[in-house]
């Protein structure tokens, strides 16, 4: 064996240089996924409204006699079949499906909803079809 050959192996120099780098691209990367996250679980909660708009939408051509001032809670569509028990929201908050509705305005016959959430995510009276992240009330934290 020949004793001038190279050991093989990294130095502790080369070693830290690349825990340092991970370290910084780590740092860079973390907000930005945790904002991915938090904009698709937003985009999730106003598919569910959405979907709550479109399934109110059925129920008022078949029961328009359920609708109370033009509007309807989740648990009545829930109740009637339209939806399925609407539990949680996107942060495994849960939804007040006696407090959360769908209203139709009877001039425009325009919709909008209301969904309220013990996790502090609220939709308040958003027009169903201009809705988009910022109409979700965020908790303050």
């Amino acid at each position: 064996m020949d004793s001038m050959s190279k050991p093989k192996g990294f130095t502790l120099i080369e070693v830290l240089a690349v825990v340092v780098i991970l370290g910084v691209l780590a740092t860079i990367a973390y907000p930005t996924i945790g904002l991915l996250i938090e904009n698709n679980k937003k985009d999730a909660y106003i598919s569910s409204a959405k979907n709550l708009s479109s399934s109110a939408r059925l129920a008022y051509f078949d029961y328009p006699n359920e609708f109370l001032n033009g509007q309807i809670t989740v648990e009545k569509l829930s109740e009637l079949g339209y939806v399925e028990n609407v539990v949680k929201d996107p942060w495994d908050g849960i939804i007040d499906s006696a407090n959360s509705f769908v209203k139709i305005d009877s001039k425009t016959r325009e919709y909008y909803v209301e969904l309220k959430s013990d996790s502090g995510y609220n939709i308040n009276s958003a027009k169903i079809s201009e809705i988009t992240r910022d109409d979700i009330e965020v908790p303050i934290s």
